[in-house]
């Protein structure tokens, strides 16, 4: 099921004689968030960072509604602040 919904929202690329299926913005802000709220020990601050880049190379609003949803959806509000204070430079 979480397959076929990241496949429904996913953009279609071609590289060379190959296509992929990449995940949207959205799924991927989704999945760092769930791994940062799930797994943060394993993976130190890898996920944060990675969603801090997502954000800053795409012009995500860290401070949104949406993006706080986004957050509250997959992790956790605590979640939000920490990447809501840092410095998106």
């Amino acid at each position: 099921e979480t397959l076929a919904r990241l496949g429904d929202d996913s953009v279609r690329t071609d590289i060379g004689k190959a296509t992929f299926h990449v995940p949207s913005l959205r799924h991927l802000i989704g999945m760092k968030l769930h791994a940062l709220a799930h797994g943060r020990s394993a993976r130190g601050t890898k996920d944060l960072a990675d969603i801090e880049a997502l954000a800053r190379a795409n012009a995500v609003d860290v401070c949104s509604q949406e993006f706080r949803e986004l957050c509250l959806r997959y992790a956790t509000a605590d979640i939000h602040e920490e990447i809501r204070s840092h410095p998106q430079g």
